[in-house]
């Protein structure tokens, strides 16, 4: 759900555009105004507006547009009873705020059917029933806390969400695409690097041990992390992190609630304690299995298997081939002669 302020000087032109007939418009809900036509509509709320004359902007305009994932589903009628439902939430919400207060005020809200996602404008009259005027400080700031706290009474899309959604497609995002000024151009670029970077940040928050590993598994997505240390006068240090994609310089906060330096520590610190209990179940394992084949004597077999396979692999060196022995010429020496006188008589 998304809800914005916009601030204007005539009822008559606001009353005319929403009840136009090439809208489709369909009067869902109206407090002091009549709704026949938008002439009717647009006098009531001058008559009132005449009890503060010299208020310049007291038309209080606020375009109510929910996620085209909300019809899903549900039947026209269906999706009507819910854009009429949130009107109502998101006014008292509204009233929460001590600097808007009660709005016991003229109001209509009137659903158009020109864009694909259901949406509704809501009127109303910054001239209450009793002539005092509603303050338009930070108006669209309020407006969005407003928004944030009905989408989650209702369980709706959240406009983050929206987004995200529209960022990670390759065309332009609805912001974008309706921008006409330089401003709003500059504006709607922003917020889409915006929820490319949060897109980016969202599945790697939780399983991450550190800053150094973040900014490693961002690289790929070409955003750089910038950390920051600030040395309080307790002697603690605090940090600080932001993240940049092309031009935009983006605080963790900004990215969203999940991102800030403190979120991400917080969320480091249950990552290093997972990773050191798996290390040690995975310790405890091994001795355990360890132990389970010593005591079947499994291990002895694994072992003997072991040094077979190791005999098997290594090669065999193969004897080398013995000459044969030399044979020693012997010298056969020639007897003396024997003289005859030296005969012996028998």
């Amino acid at each position: 759900m998304t809800a914005y302020a916009i601030l204007n000087n005539s009822f008559r032109a606001v009353s005319f555009y929403v009840c136009r007939e090439s809208k489709d418009a369909l009067i869902l809900a109206a407090e002091g105004v009549r709704t026949n036509d938008a002439q009717h509509m647009a006098e009531d709320f001058t008559f009132q507006r005449q009890l503060q004359p010299d208020l310049g902007m007291a038309v209080l305009h606020i375009p109510l547009s929910l996620s085209k994932d909300e019809a899903e589903g549900r039947s026209p009628e269906q999706v009507s009873q819910l854009l009429e439902k949130a009107a109502r939430m998101f006014i008292k919400e509204l009233e929460k705020e001590k600097k808007v207060g009660p709005l016991n005020t003229q109001w209509v809200l009137v659903q158009h059917f020109d864009q694909p996602h259901p949406h509704a404008h809501l009127v109303l009259n910054r001239v209450d029933n009793k002539g005092n005027i509603i303050p338009d400080t930070f108006i669209g700031e309020y407006c969005r806390k407003a928004c944030q706290r009905v989408e989650q009474e209702l369980g709706l899309f959240t406009a983050e969400e929206q987004g995200r959604a529209q960022a990670r497609g390759d065309g332009k995002t609805n912001r974008q695409a309706t921008a006409v000024t330089a401003r709003e151009k500059r504006i709607a670029d922003r917020q889409r690097d915006r929820h490319t970077v949060a897109n980016a940040l969202e599945p790697l928050a939780g399983k991450t041990g550190d800053f150094a590993e973040l900014a490693t598994k961002l690289a790929p997505h070409n955003i750089r992390q910038v950390v920051s240390e600030h040395l309080l006068k307790d002697g603690t240090i605090r940090y600080g992190v932001r993240f940049e994609l092309g031009k935009h310089r983006f605080k963790g906060g900004e990215v969203g609630k999940n991102f800030t330096a403190p979120k991400l520590l917080e969320g480091f610190g249950q990552v290093q304690a997972q990773r050191q209990a798996q290390t040690k179940q995975e310790a405890a394992s091994a001795v355990t299995d360890f132990f389970g084949l010593l005591e079947t004597g499994r291990l002895n077999a694994l072992l003997k298997e072991g040094e077979q396979a190791a005999k098997e692999r290594t090669t065999k060196v193969p004897e080398l081939p013995q000459e044969p022995a030399k044979r020693v010429p012997q010298v056969v020496r020639s007897l003396p002669a024997v003289d005859k006188s030296d005969e012996m008589e028998l």
